[in-house]
This record gives C-alpha cells, sequence and structure tokens, in this order.
C-alpha cells in the first residue's frame, strides 16, 4: 500500500556525519555543499598551481592562529578556514561563486535559515560559517529520504504503546521493570528490551529440557511490517539549513547564590541542521506478511507450532491479535487482502493515537514553559512554530512523529508509565538509577520529577517562529495536503508577518570584583576556549586573573568564544578545582 507523508515541520535523518566548515560555503543566503573532489576540480581548472597554493594558504592560517589569543577571534578564524576565503584572499573570488553556480557543476545548494545569534555574529561578512553542519541522509541524486527502518521505528513504538495500554497486564511490566532495576549489570539501552520481548516476540520451548526462550529474534511479528525508503516527490529536494537550540525551564540561582529562581530559557547548540522543509511530500509504501501467516496458521496446535524437539512461535494467535487486530480464525485465502488491508488500517490507528498523546504532553510541557516565560521571550514563536501540527490534530488527522529531536516521550513508553501512579513512581525508581532527567557532571543532591521529564525540547529557531521537529502528516488515499500557515497563529491560521528581532548585544565576560567565599563561591563567568566533550573554558576570576578549566555538566560541543555563567569549586587552599556549566550569558 502506497502511503504519502506532509511534512508539517523541519525533519532531519542523519547520516551520523557533521560537516566542518571546509565542506561548505554560505553565501548569499545559500548553502553550497562542496566535496573535496569538487574543490579540486576548481582549484585545478581555474586556478593555475592552484593546489600549491591552497597548501601554503591553509599552512598560513594555521600558523596565524596559534598567535591569537581572543576565543572570539579564533573562533571566527576557524569558521573562514573555507573555500571562500581561499578564493577572496588570492583574487579569485568572483570566479569561484560563478563555480559555485555553474548548473553543470552540480553543486549541491540549499537555503540557509540563520539564527538571531549567527546573523549578528556574521553581519559584517559576506560569507557565513555555521561551524559544524549535521548532514542529512540522501539519495544518489541529492534528494532527501526518510530510511525505511526510520518510519517502521516510529510505528513500532506506537503499536508498543497501543500493546501496552490495551493489552498488557500491568502487573507483570512492573515486575520485569523491577527485575531489571536489580540486575547490577543493566544498562540504560538494553533496560527496555523485557519489554519489547514481551509485546512483539514469541516464544520458543525446548521439549527436552522445558527450557523456554522469549528473545530469539527469529521469533519478533514486527517482522511481518515491511516499509520501503519515502523519497521526496517532485523535482525539487525540499532541503534547507537551520539552527536547533535547546528550550527548557530551569532553576538558576542568583549571582550570589542567596536564592533560586526558575525561568525559562535557551541553550543555543553548535550545530545547523540539514532538514527536510515543511510542506514536502514523502511518498513510501507499507506492506504485511499475510501470506506468512496464512502459511503457518494450520500448523498451529495447542497455541504453538511443533518444529522436532521446539515448540516455536508460542502464543502467536493471542499477539497477532494484540498488535495487529487480526483474528487468525477468520484468515483464508479468499480474504487475505481484505484483511491485510485491515491490518494496516490499525497500524495507522495505532500512530493517530500515540500522536495525540505525544501532544497532550507537549502541551503540558508548553503550559509549564509559557508559566516561567513572563516577558514572552520565546512562549508566542514556539505556538506558532507548533501551529500546523495542532490544527492538523484539530482537524482529526494522522500524524506521525520521528527523526532528529523526537524526544523521549516519541521514543518511547514512558507516557504509558506517566499514566498510573504506581507506574510514575516505579518510573521514578529508574530515573533515580540511570539519572535520567539530571545534568551530566552533577555531584549535588538530584530528586527525579516524572511529572517534568523530558523538561527539554530540540526546536528549530527562525526569525518568525521556533518550530517543533519531525511532524508529519499521514495523508489517506486521495487526500491533497492543505497548505501550511507561515508562522501562523494557533487559533485562527491568519499568518502573521515576521517579528523583526531587535539587535542584542553579545555578551561581555566580566571579573568578579568582590571577595570569594570559598566555601559558597559565587558563579563565575567563563568564555569557551576550546569545543568540545568537554568543552575547555576560561573563567574569569578576580580581576587580570583567569584559568582554563574542562566544563562539567555540559556535553554537547559548544561555540567558540561563547560566554558563560559557571559554579565554580574551590578547595580548602582557595584553589580552583572544577567548574559546572550554568546557563549561557
Amino acid at each position: 500500500m502506497k502511503i504519502r507523508l506532509h511534512t508539517l515541520s523541519p525533519l532531519h535523518i542523519g547520516t551520523g556525519e557533521e560537516l566542518a566548515p571546509l565542506d561548505y560555503v554560505v553565501y548569499g543566503g545559500q548553502f553550497y555543499r562542496l566535496s573535496q573532489q569538487k574543490f579540486l576540480d576548481f582549484v585545478s581548472r581555474e586556478i593555475p598551481g592552484g593546489a600549491g597554493e591552497f597548501s601554503r594558504w591553509v599552512s598560513e592560517r594555521f600558523a596565524a592562529m596559534k598567535d591569537i589569543r581572543d576565543n572570539r577571534e579564533l573562533s571566527d578564524a576557524e569558521g573562514r578556514m573555507n573555500a571562500y576565503y581561499f578564493s577572496r584572499d588570492i583574487g579569485q573570488e568572483q570566479a569561484f561563486l560563478n563555480f559555485l553556480r555553474r548548473p553543470e557543476n552540480e553543486i549541491f545548494t540549499a537555503p540557509a535559515i540563520l539564527d538571531e545569534r549567527t546573523r549578528q555574529r556574521s553581519r559584517s561578512e559576506k560569507a557565513v560559517s555555521l561551524g559544524r553542519v549535521r548532514e542529512a541522509i540522501k539519495n544518489g541524486r541529492n534528494k532527501p529520504l526518510v530510511p525505511g527502518s526510520s518510519l517502521k521505528g516510529a510505528l513500532r513504538t506506537a503499536v508498543f504503546y497501543h500493546y501496552l495500554t490495551q493489552y498488557a497486564d500491568s502487573a507483570r511490566i512492573e515486575r520485569l521493570v523491577r527485575e531489571q532495576l536489580d540486575e547490577k549489570r543493566a544498562k540504560k539501552e538494553r533496560f527496555a528490551l523485557p519489554l519489547a520481548h514481551e509485546a512483539f516476540f514469541c516464544a520458543v520451548e525446548d521439549r527436552h529440557n522445558g527450557r523456554v526462550k522469549k528473545d530469539d529474534e527469529k521469533m519478533d511479528l514486527f517482522k511481518l511490517v515491511r516499509i520501503s525508503d519515502g523519497h521526496v516527490a517532485g523535482e525539487g529536494h525540499s532541503l534547507s539549513l537551520a539552527k536547533v537550540n535547546i528550550y527548557l525551564v530551569e532553576k538558576q540561582m542568583s549571582r550570589d547564590r542567596s536564592k533560586s529562581f526558575f525561568i525559562a530559557s535557551q541553550q543555543p547548540q553548535a550545530s545547523y541542521c540539514e532538514n527536510i522543509t515543511p510542506g514536502a511530500i514523502i511518498e513510501s509504501e507499507i506492506d504485511f506478511d499475510i501470506d506468512f501467516l496464512l502459511r503457518l496458521h494450520p500448523l498451529i496446535k495447542d497455541g504453538a507450532v511443533p518444529a522436532g524437539d521446539f515448540r516455536q512461535w508460542i502464543g502467536i494467535e493471542e499477539k497477532v491479535k494484540q498488535l495487529f487486530g487480526l483474528d487468525l480464525n477468520t484468515l483464508t485465502e479468499a480474504n487475505k487482502n481484505e484483511k491485510k488491508a485491515e491490518v494496516i488500517r490499525h497500524l495507522l490507528g495505532c500512530l493517530k493515537t500515540f500522536s495525540r498523546k505525544q501532544l497532550w504532553a507537549t502541551r503540558d510541557w508548553l503550559a509549564h514553559f509559557e508559566k516561567n516565560d513572563p516577558k514572552d521571550f520565546y512562549t508566542s514563536r514556539i505556538k506558532k512554530g507548533f501551529a500546523p501540527v495542532f490544527q492538523r490534530e484539530k482537524a482529526e488527522a494522522g500524524l506521525l512523529h520521528l527523526g532528529y529531536a523526537t524526544g523521549f516521550d516519541g521514543m518511547t513508553a514512558l507516557l504509558y508509565f506517566l499514566a498510573d501512579d504506581r507506574r510514575k513512581a516505579l518510573f521514578k525508581k529508574v530515573m533515580e538509577r540511570f539519572g535520567l532527567g539530571n545534568k551530566p557532571g552533577n555531584r549535588g543532591q538530584y530528586t527525579p520529577n516524572p511529572d517534568r521529564f523530558p523538561k527539554s525540547k530540540r526546536l528549530v529557531e527562525t526569525p518568525g517562529a521556533i518550530q517543533p521537529m519531525g511532524w508529519l502528516e499521514v495523508l489517506e488515499e486521495g487526500q491533497e495536503p492543505q497548505p501550511l500557515p507561515a508562522a501562523g497563529d494557533e487559533r485562527s491560521g491568519e499568518t502573521l508577518p515576521p517579528a523583526a528581532p531587535e539587535p542584542v548585544a553579545p555578551a561581555e565576560p566580566q571579573f568578579y570584583d568582590k571577595e570569594i567565599n570559598f566555601k559558597r563561591p559565587p558563579d563565575l563567568d567563563a568564555v569557551v576556549a576550546k569545543p568540545g566533550r568537554p568543552n575547555v573554558v576560561k573563567v574569569y576570576l578576580r580581576p587580570g586573573e583567569m584559568q582554563e578549566m574542562n566544563l562539567m555538566g555540559y556535553n554537547n560541543p559548544l561555540e567558540a568564544g561563547a560566554v558563560l555563567v559557571v559554579r565554580p569549586e574551590f578547595n580548602k587552599k582557595g584553589v580552583l578545582v572544577q567548574v559546572a556549566f550554568r546557563k549561557l550569558k
């Protein structure tokens, strides 16, 4: 069965690779992906002795960067380490731009949507550095695609939620979770596997010794579902670049640490993403192996299929009913196509139910965020960004959420555990065991709060709206997509002009000009000296005194030169021994 998906918000399915400044050029609002081969073609064809010129230019650039002490200047120098600035410096700027724009050179290009921070930093530059860029999966014609495995994974999560809420024995689910909690070597990545086995796997019994195996991969019933890669319809590639930041409500302390307060905030991230743009149509196919069940059904005896010394597919009749809404006793050769269509409708219905639960949780998160955003720095723009999704929800459309930034509640059975006080208390123990919701590197007291988990969302920042990622509408047969509101109002759907953001002066680090109490030290300013995992920051102590330290409590690379506030820790001799991330300044 063919299915069509309509993107309601930016969608990123990544290759796992990040492009460095040498791999691309951003000029005139356009992103140009410049492979090494393409650049070599330009250097060898357009510039006499170009390879040697480029080698000398790179060496001179690196040599000059060694003498830079200011972090902002160093960050800018790293961003200018690309093909455009090389061409400009040797007097070949126009030749290079012509090379980028000539159709026969087949340079991949896409619009670049800059966030306010990037616009301010690059307002005097012709070419813009975006730092590292997350690359999207594409086919051989440089058009984005959505892997069938990504689509199937999102569908599997929805069916898993359907199983848990409609059929699972709550006491047994809780027992499986407790058994995992009692396992000393339990890993977060594999913690939910017994629950997946309970939902999707049939059991195998060895009749000689009576042993029952419940995690045999060959017994996974969801292998009967097949989904092809999704391809973007039309001639255009439907890609753009945009900045993804983290939005959350966080507890902050006053500078002298005398009181605390909650505030809605934005944590800028270093990476841009290649995204499939809202309004694109993705075409795929979904199939279900009804013939396998038709062949297997006559072989079932006493709830299993005898096979030599084993009993296989134990419980298959019950599980097929629970997962796919199919009664095997009604399946015949004559009606198999009709039954297949019913199964696919059932699967899409599971998607619709699960997506509505996700949006219910999103509205709760947004209400809490708005409550702590009294000056409306972000809330109105977030509401505008979510408007297309909320409108489709009200219209009873089928929705699907997948890809980068789907979130914990969209990729797991979290919402099942939060719907019941008993299960919520159990999930709180899971959070405590694995530090879910805790700041990395936090050595202080941590009290898990499942009611506010997950507390952050990764959203795309544009001038007119802050958009969610990865929401798609499932179009029914014969249904045409409706136009999306451009930064529209959620209630009326009317298009509003993008608000012109006011210029923001870049934050400057300041020294702490009072005596430091080493037992209860104040927050200090710091500047990112070297992005990485961990980030290295230069801490501004007393006037004229700075110290470089590894930053605790923040896993992702920050922008070089970014100014932030850190929480210091001193030893008994007053020596700074550790700093932890507090917020960006």
